[in-house]
């Protein structure tokens, strides 16, 4: 709204201009083939799109990963070619992942996040995510050993965040497919995939979840447990270090822009 020095009268006769202007902007809208969206029946009619949409809460496993190395990997050698061998391999984790009953909830970048249970019971979710997570690893050090280290002198890493609660999953209109997962075990797992760098470990998991894995997959486990704070969640977590420790980081790296081993990973 403009600021008038002048009297109420002059304010009265600024507004009703306005408001007559913004009448005709609708008016016009309106009159478009399929509306625009100033036009009140094309506002109530996304309105009315989502309301549709449910909102169920439900019990998942919650993973998120984050490849490690990838700011620096793009810094060298064409960025084209660095983004398309990056995209090949997450395409490689998230096979592995769906393999194990996941969904893919969100993929951006250099990382991704995961959820699994939404069709079958927990505890069997959570071992499936947990068996993801063991062949994620070994399907890295394959990657790493037989294209990058072999080429490069160099070895992609990973951080692996995992978790289980109680989540709010937002489903589309007559769809069994997630539009959106939310809520605070979300928020925690993605916390705890930060923090496996400064735990030197590359895969951090919850006490929750480690209290519904079978006994075989406890006893795989890297016997240490910790409390820990991670930034914006009051309560301590309890984690165990799951995974391995990082490489130095000093590690040599000799980058070319043959990128041929690399689009050969997900074929």
């Amino acid at each position: 709204m403009k600021t008038y020095n002048g009297n109420s009268g002059q304010m009265k006769t600024a507004q009703a201009i306005e408001s007559k202007l913004l009448n005709k902007l609708i008016h016009q809208d309106c009159n478009k083939r399929q509306g625009g969206i100033l036009c009140p029946d094309q506002q109530n009619k996304v309105l009315k799109a989502h309301s549709v949409n449910s909102l169920s809460e439900k019990e998942l496993g919650i993973l998120f990963l984050d490849l490690r190395n990838f700011t620096t990997f793009l810094q060298h050698g064409s960025q084209l070619e660095n983004v398309q061998a990056v995209k090949s391999l997450l395409d490689l984790f998230s096979r592995i992942i769906v393999h194990f009953g996941a969904r893919i909830v969100e993929r951006a970048g250099d990382g991704l996040f995961a959820v699994f249970g939404l069709n079958k019971p927990l505890e069997a979710a959570i071992n499936d995510a947990y068996s993801s997570t063991k062949m994620l690893s070994d399907a890295l050090a394959y990657v790493n050993e037989n294209f990058v280290s072999a080429k490069y002198g160099f070895q992609f890493e990973i951080g692996v965040g995992l978790h289980t609660g109680s989540v709010i999953v937002e489903y589309e209109h007559n769809s069994e497919i997630p539009l959106s997962v939310m809520g605070l075990p979300v928020n925690i797992a993605s916390r705890l995939q930060a923090q496996t760098k400064k735990a030197d470990n590359d895969v951090i998991m919850s006490d929750d979840f480690y209290n519904y894995l079978q006994l075989e997959n406890k006893i795989d486990i890297n016997q240490e447990r910790r409390h820990i704070r991670v930034p914006g969640v009051h309560d301590i977590q309890t984690i165990w270090l799951a995974g391995k420790s990082y490489q130095p980081e000093n590690a040599v790296m000799h980058f070319s822009k043959d990128t041929e081993y690399y689009m050969a990973i997900a074929g």
